[in-house]
Parts: C-alpha cells; sequence; structure tokens
C-alpha cells in the first residue's frame, strides 16, 4: 500500500508544471515630463514588446498611445494596439477581429 501511495506521489511531482526559465529585460526607456506627459517602453527576451506615450486628457484622464506584443500558442506574437482616452480602452490587432 505505501508503495503504491509513493508511486502516485511520484506520479503527481513528475507531472507538475515546471516555472520557465525567468525573462530577461532587454531595454528599458522611460521618461515622465512632471506635467502628465511620459513615455515609456521596454524589450524582454521572450519577444515581448511594449511601447507607451501619454497625455493629460481634458477630462482629468491620462490619454495613452500605445501597443504590446502577446505569446500565441503556436509560438508566434500578436501586436496589440490601442488608444486609453476619455472613450476608454480601445485595442486593435489582427487577433481580435
Amino acid at each position: 500500500m505505501k508503495l503504491i501511495l509513493v508511486a502516485c506521489l511520484l506520479a503527481v511531482a513528475a507531472a507538475a508544471p515546471r516555472p520557465q526559465q525567468d525573462a530577461q529585460l532587454l531595454s528599458e526607456t522611460s521618461e515622465n515630463q512632471g506635467d502628465g506627459n511620459f513615455a515609456y517602453s521596454y524589450s524582454i527576451d521572450n519577444g515581448i514588446n511594449v511601447d507607451a506615450a501619454g497625455s493629460p486628457g481634458t477630462a482629468g484622464q491620462s490619454n495613452i498611445v500605445g501597443s504590446y506584443t502577446v505569446p500565441l500558442a503556436d509560438g508566434g506574437f500578436a501586436v496589440i494596439r490601442y488608444i486609453a482616452n476619455e472613450d476608454g480602452f480601445q485595442p486593435e490587432s489582427e487577433i481580435l477581429r
């Protein structure tokens, strides 16, 4: 009985997901002008890239224009471009159609 229990525990441990290798930051920029205008970008070695630039909006919000990549199940990446302003978050991408 103990042998069966140990075998089951070993099977569960072997089937457990393994953490992926830590991603490494390749580049990063950040600019804050102190008046509500800002920009930032970064690239990671796993293919993820993020870019955004913002400015103050007329209704007290930040207006942001940017893009980011997301990994796909087939190993590729999709780019999502967006605008965020007084009308909300407005993404655009081939994968959203």
